[in-house]
């Protein structure tokens, strides 16, 4: 995956959306771009409360589906301790709710992993110029009491394809014709084979157009596919049991810090 470009416009109406981009193990990448209910400091503070959680999960590796229902009892039991707050505290009565969109990329499949928390599904531009929105299952937004199970979705991407990423004030900004409308992210996104920031650029110069009063903050994470610089890894045969290979490895040729679970061995 080319590294991704990104696009955060700050707004009057609340802190919006938020996006990281974040390395595992195996030379995969951690998307993840999300969007809190509320305004000013308010939604400030729990957009950060959700990015340090989100940070620490990442850490974990884990699929999306489990990522994101962990996510969710961390949002769970926050809302339950700010409910908790002093009836004159105006922390009590701002909502602790937020939607969720989490991807794992890897780039020796070539396949992206997703799901969702009540966020919209990202926009997938094809090598060929078209578009689609990528049909994912829907879960419920983070905080909520539901108990409703998330689900993973696993979609293979072409080389060259670009996975748009958005929150909804974005398209909101972006269209005319309502928050339903994709279609100014979609011409957006196909203008022909530019590098991704300046997609990003083209976006930000749409939205310093709004009045200031009618815009929240909005994010864009725009990845692209390409292939893996150099060989990301190898084939080793070994003689010797699986779980001494592991140590072999380390051994032969793995680098410190390395994962172990694609050691990249070098052929005699």
């Amino acid at each position: 995956m080319s590294k991704p470009a990104h696009l955060l416009v700050p707004g009057t109406q609340g802190a919006g959306g938020c996006f990281d981009a974040l390395s595992l193990p195996g030379a995969r990448t951690a998307l993840v771009v999300g969007e809190v209910a509320g305004q000013g400091i308010h939604a400030a503070a729990t957009m950060g409360q959700v990015r340090t959680a989100v940070q620490t999960l990442v850490a974990l590796d884990l699929e999306p589906d489990e990522f994101l229902a962990r996510l969710n009892d961390t949002a769970t039991r926050l809302a339950r301790e700010r409910a908790a707050l002093p009836a004159d505290d105006p922390l009590r009565r701002q909502p602790l709710t937020a939607t969720c969109v989490y991807a794992v990329y890897d780039p020796l499949n070539r396949t992206c992993s997703i799901a969702r928390a009540d966020h919209p599904s990202p926009v997938l531009v094809h090598p060929d110029g078209t578009t689609e929105i990528v049909d994912l299952p829907n879960g419920p937004p983070l905080g909520s009491a539901d108990g409703a199970p998330f689900a993973k979705t696993t979609v293979s991407l072409a080389e060259g394809s670009v996975l748009a990423f958005y929150t909804t004030s974005l398209v909101s900004a972006l269209s005319s014709n309502g928050p339903a409308d994709l279609d100014s992210l979609r011409r957006l996104l196909i203008r022909g084979r530019r590098p991704l920031q300046d997609i990003c650029h083209d976006a930000a110069n749409r939205l310093g157009t709004m009045p200031p009063q009618a815009m929240r903050s909005s994010s864009l994470s725009a990845p692209a596919t390409s292939p893996p610089t150099g060989s990301p890894h190898g084939t080793w045969t070994s003689g010797q049991k699986p779980w001494a290979r592991l140590g072999r490895a380390r051994d032969v040729g793995l680098p410190r810090g390395e994962s172990t679970t694609r050691p990249r061995i070098q052929p005699n």
